[in-house]
């Protein structure tokens, strides 16, 4: 049985570059800095039709002070609905079909709708670290993980689908292009249509 060799250290902006280059589909913007979002993605991907966010942590420590940010906390979204359902079940008699048929049709096409983490940036989200740093368990309902060792990486948690906030998304990608079209190309990358299959 073959061993793998010792990860070599690899600093934040190194990982950051090396799941950019990776990972990127159509526009990739890492490590970016700007005026129009107070949300600062580590790597942000853009694909058409869905974005990809990856947090990348080269220490626990750093990893476990993510899980506490605002936009990580999961809330009810409507309290209503779900005082109602407890209230179908002691009194349907109560209430008229209109609401019965409401709340059906919420309980069946958005079975997730009574406890969601707030809109965030990417429709899939991943955690990205140097192999084994973060153990699998650790890792948040719907999040995915990815291990990086030697210049590769491996898909140890596949990423769920999340609400994105399609608002700050695309107010970070017009920055961005208007950015690269000065001639400022830092931290973003772009496929050009060149490179398209």
């Amino acid at each position: 049985m073959t061993k793998l060799k010792v990860t070599e250290p690899i600093t934040h902006k190194e990982l950051c570059l090396a799941v950019a280059k990776r990972y990127n589909k159509k526009v990739a913007v890492f490590e970016y800095k700007s005026t129009v979002s107070t949300e600062e993605p580590d790597v942000l991907i853009f694909d058409f039709g869905c974005s990809y966010l990856f947090e990348i942590k080269v220490s626990l420590s750093d990893f476990k002070a993510d899980l506490k940010k605002e936009c990580r906390k999961k809330y009810i979204v409507n309290y209503y609905m779900s005082h109602i359902h407890s209230k179908l079940m002691e009194e349907p008699e109560k209430y008229s079909p209109r609401v019965h048929r409401q709340f059906f049709l919420i309980k069946r096409d958005h079975p997730k709708l009574i406890y969601v983490e707030p809109k965030h940036l990417g429709n899939k989200r991943y955690y990205v670290c140097p192999w084994g740093l973060i153990p699998v368990e650790l890792v948040p309902e719907g999040w995915g993980l990815l291990y990086y060792r030697n210049g590769k990486f491996y898909e140890k948690k596949k990423s769920g689908t999340f609400r994105t906030n399609y608002m700050t998304e695309q107010n970070l990608l017009v920055h961005a292009f208007r950015r690269y079209a000065s001639g400022d190309s830092t931290g973003i990358i772009v496929n050009t249509y060149g490179g398209d299959k």
